[in-house]
């Protein structure tokens, strides 16, 4: 089941990382506003316009949050993206574990993809 959106936090990366991320992996990418630590994108695949919020520390002082407002990403869950931002970025890059839905706890797990592997975390929110 596709998820509605994506969200992914990386580890110790800098903006133009991700900028070149995002370059690498859509047919386009334009930029938007920028604000203090928030960036807006608009990417695109296969034509479709994506938005794209990537906030800097976002998560503790070490994580950046990128988050696509659309289902019409090149993944199909947050774990495929963290993934693909692990390969390409060469960072520990964390996800939620689950798909959100009324009554879950799935956000209460959280995985980690990291050249250690994958891996379930508790990821506390004080934790950088």
């Amino acid at each position: 089941m596709l998820q509605p959106d994506i969200e992914i936090y990386i580890k110790n990366t800098s903006i133009n990382a991700i900028r070149d991320w995002l370059s690498a992996t859509f047919e386009a990418v334009e930029e938007g506003q920028h604000r203090g630590h928030s960036y807006r994108f608009q990417v695109f695949h296969e034509g479709q316009g994506i938005p794209v919020m990537v906030v800097e520390k976002a998560a503790g002082k070490s994580f950046t949050s990128v988050w696509f407002d659309s289902s019409a990403t090149p993944w199909n869950d947050d774990l495929s993206c963290a993934r693909d931002a692990h390969r390409q970025l060469e960072r520990p890059v964390r996800c939620n574990g689950g798909f959100w839905e009324d009554g879950s706890e799935a956000m209460d797990t959280w995985v980690e993809v990291s050249e250690q592997g994958e891996q379930l975390i508790e990821w506390a929110q004080t934790e950088s």
